[in-house]
């Protein structure tokens, strides 16, 4: 497995699809800072509980212009459905060969993704990372990382 990646380092360049099936790449990405958090698994408990707290706060993100993008080797069919069905108000990407987990770091030696979330600002670089995350309070975390590395 390759280190994760710290503050400091670039999210490297990816070209992986988001919900819709488009392809998105790192270049997409720049001009805002964002979050990037990395999910195993669509529609089960712990992803779920995270992407719905993300969900319910968006307006706190978009208050402060920070995009959230959510990523999971999930394809992009199953990401429209949870989307759907949770009402996710930011986009979802599909890494379904774990390209981009593998290159920031974030998969195990048995292949799982671990929870991993990076704030990055708008050139890609890393400000904050939480790895493993604990879901419990997480979004609160990530918020109040936001107000301090980018005040």
């Amino acid at each position: 497995m390759q280190a994760v990646l710290e503050v400091g380092d670039r999210i490297p360049a990816f070209q992986i699809k988001d919900f819709k099936g488009e392809s998105v790449n790192r270049e997409d990405l720049l001009g805002t800072p964002f979050v990037l958090y990395f999910y195993p698994k669509d529609d089960t408990p712990g992803c779920t509980k995270e992407a719905c707290e993300f969900r319910d706060v968006v307006d706190s993100f978009n208050d402060v212009e920070i995009n959230i993008i959510g990523v999971s080797p999930d394809r992009p069919e199953s990401h429209q459905k949870f989307a759907a069905k949770h009402e996710l108000n930011f986009p979802l990407l599909s890494d379904e060969s774990k390209e981009l987990a593998q290159l920031c770091g974030v998969v195990d030696a048995s292949g799982k993704i671990v929870r991993t979330t990076f704030i990055c600002d708008g050139d890609g670089v890393i400000l904050w990372v939480e790895h493993p995350v604990n879901v419990s309070g997480h979004v609160q975390r990530v918020l109040a990382a936001i107000r301090e590395v980018l005040s």
